[in-house]
C-alpha cells in the first residue's frame, strides 16, 4: 500500500512513565514464573510416566530374564539385562543429584 505524501506522519507514543514501565515489568515477571510452573508441571508428569514406564520394564526384563534361566537357555547375566537391579538405582541417583542440584 502507497502512503500519501501529503498524510501527516502518525502522532508520537507518550513516553513511558515509571508507573507504566513497573507495572509492564511486574506483569512479564508474573507471566514467566507462570510459565516456568506449567513447565515444571509438566515435567514433573513427564518424570511419573517415564517411572511408571523403567518399573514395567524392568519387571518384562526380569521376567525375560527368569524364563531363559529356567529354560536352562541363557546363563544368567548373558541376556543383556542387569540382574542385580543397579540400573534402576543408578538412575534414580543420578535423578536426584538432578533434582538437588536444579532446586538449589
Amino acid at each position: 500500500m502507497a502512503t500519501d505524501s501529503n498524510d501527516p506522519p502518525p502522532p508520537p507514543s507518550p513516553p513511558p512513565t515509571a508507573d507504566n514501565h513497573e507495572e509492564s515489568v511486574t506483569e512479564d515477571f508474573a507471566q514467566a514464573l507462570r510459565h516456568i510452573a506449567r513447565g515444571e508441571q509438566a515435567a514433573s508428569a513427564l518424570e511419573a510416566n517415564l517411572d511408571t514406564l523403567e518399573s514395567k520394564l524392568d519387571e518384562l526384563l526380569a521376567a525375560a530374564s527368569d524364563t531363559a534361566t529356567a529354560q536352562g537357555s541363557v546363563p544368567p547375566g548373558q541376556n543383556g539385562a542387569r540382574t542385580n537391579g543397579d540400573s534402576s538405582k543408578e538412575v534414580n541417583g543420578k535423578r536426584n543429584r538432578q533434582k538437588r542440584l536444579s532446586a538449589g
